[in-house]
């Protein structure tokens, strides 16, 4: 499978929307506090011409099997420009043949060309999968986000 990965266009934008809300869905089995009807609804269109923002879309013979979204943080004091990966998803039945990883480099890339020195993430604590990937790619735990029910 030829996978392709290539930058968001405006009219990419209700199908990324479409794969956030299953991504919303997805990770309801590790956390409880997620809304599960929640749906997505025009908001990559928000950032998708933003330069401090990027969505990148992987395609297998010019359908959109997943897709990552991030964007960067300046603090503008003695903290170094940080990049937030926000969201990562490939539909289940493209899973496990590097369309991740693909993801992954491509956010990298955008990354270094925008002068960032750190990349971060937040994981659900229970995706295992996830967890693999990022350490794959020499992501390390460096904060915990901890949870009161109330």
């Amino acid at each position: 499978m030829d996978i392709k990965i290539q930058k968001a266009k405006i009219e990419d934008c209700e199908k990324a929307d479409n794969l956030l809300t299953k991504l919303i869905i997805d990770e309801k089995q590790y956390d409880e506090t997620i809304d599960e009807n929640y749906e997505v609804k025009s908001y990559y269109k928000n950032f998708v011409n933003d330069p401090n923002h990027c969505l990148y879309l992987a395609k297998i013979e010019n359908v959109i099997v997943g897709f990552i979204y991030g964007f960067i943080i300046d603090y503008k004091t003695n903290v170094n420009k940080l990049a937030k990966i926000d969201a990562l998803y490939t539909k289940e039945k493209y899973r496990n043949i590097g369309i991740g990883q693909k993801l992954i480099e491509e956010f990298i890339s955008w990354s270094k060309e925008n002068d960032v020195k750190n990349i971060e993430i937040n994981v659900c604590n229970a995706n295992e999968n996830a967890k693999r990937l990022y350490t794959k790619n020499n992501f390390k735990t460096t904060k915990i986000t901890m949870n009161l029910e109330i």
